[in-house]
């Protein structure tokens, strides 16, 4: 179900679906679709996959301007500066 709300927006990267359950959790409806999914403060993505320590902002950014070897070459002209900060959230 959140996954066909989600494809309501063609294009985009991210979004947060809140899906809300009926009484018994045999039915659901989906409440509304956010572009960040951000109530989830200092939330970051899970080890191991694309959004590892990236929070949702910085997961957007990452995505949409991913880093290639070159980016790390002493001959580039510019720098980027990347703080990865953990908060002791885990989802397990």
């Amino acid at each position: 179900m959140c996954e066909r709300a989600a494809a309501a927006f063609p294009g985009t990267r991210c979004v947060g679906v809140d899906l809300l359950p009926a009484s018994g959790w045999r039915r659901f409806a989906v409440g509304e679709v956010n572009a960040f999914g951000d109530l989830l403060p200092r939330l970051t993505g899970l080890p191991g996959g694309g959004a590892e320590g990236l929070d949702t902002y910085a997961a957007q950014v990452a995505a949409l301007f991913p880093r290639t070897p070159c980016d790390a070459s002493p001959t580039s002209t510019t720098s980027t500066t990347s703080t990865a900060r953990t908060t002791g959230t885990s989802t397990a």
